[in-house]
């Protein structure tokens, strides 16, 4: 989605209706959680000191749901949502807000003379429409493959690139084994990298359910691979298994880092 902005002193919003006409509350991605939040004003909220409370962040997607099915909206470079309570249950994702006032506590607005703030250039975004039949759990796969997409880089050149008589190992090089595959009921994958101080494959899970959850991490790992349980300073803690799997069990919300680490 593209526009080129050529106004002042408005705020730019793309409806989504859910069709969630009996949905009481709408989700968003946080980091490391999935936050729920009721929909419309919360009784006895006074809206005059923040006109504004009906808007929520979102770090990755948004949405809502009824017993009938529901809609989240992924995005890149939108932070912003209201979910509107009407009998459509409409997503309001913000795009914008190109004026050069800011609301302070009090009330009254001040002006901060910011001329960039208007926004006069061409904006362009990238969303994902993801149907669900129940909640977020069905679409969030998806919200995480399209937002932050797992990719592969090298540190160099692959070397038949670089030698005439490159003869491949017969034993096939990390890189090339397949990614690692997380199974287990609420339990997320949300980042996989190179360690920086050893050769170590760091993956970082996420349980996002209210219950203990055990997860097993299998996929390309050579025969002989160490799992470690490391901490955020990427330092080894304890050795969870050897071979080509591994299984944890996590808290409700809990994160946890495994290492991965081969003889090859």
């Amino acid at each position: 989605m593209q526009i080129t902005n050529h106004s002042r002193f408005h705020q730019l919003r793309v409806l989504f209706p859910s069709g969630s006409k009996n949905a009481m509350t709408s989700f968003s991605g946080q980091p490391f959680d999935v936050v729920e939040r009721p929909i419309g004003i919360p009784a006895g909220f006074n809206n005059a000191r923040d006109p504004n409370c009906q808007y929520h962040p979102m770090e990755d997607f948004c949405g809502t749901a009824d017993e009938n099915g529901g809609l989240c909206i992924a995005a890149k470079g939108i932070y912003e949502y209201e979910c509107i309570d009407d009998s459509f249950r409409t997503l309001a994702l913000t795009l914008g807000r190109m004026t050069d006032m800011k609301r302070l506590p009090n009330g009254e607005y001040s002006k901060y003379h910011a001329e960039k703030s208007f926004l006069f250039t061409t904006l362009s975004w990238e969303l994902s429409i993801l149907p669900v039949e129940k909640g977020w759990q069905e679409a969030y796969p998806q919200v995480l493959d399209f937002v932050n997409p797992l990719f592969v880089m090298y540190r160099r050149s692959p070397d038949e690139a670089l030698l005439r008589e490159y003869e491949k190992p017969s034993v096939p090089s990390v890189a090339g084994k397949n990614f690692a595959r997380v199974e287990g009921e609420g339990v997320y994958l949300t980042g996989m990298n190179r360690a920086e101080e050893e050769e170590m494959l760091l993956l970082r899970v996420v349980n996002l359910s209210d219950t203990t959850e055990t997860c097993r991490i299998s996929g390309g790992m050579a025969q002989g691979s160490k799992f470690w349980k490391v901490n955020f300073m990427e330092q080894k803690e304890e050795l969870l298994a050897e071979g080509n799997s591994c299984t944890v069990t996590l808290k409700p919300r809990q994160i946890y880092t495994v290492g991965i680490t081969t003889n090859m």
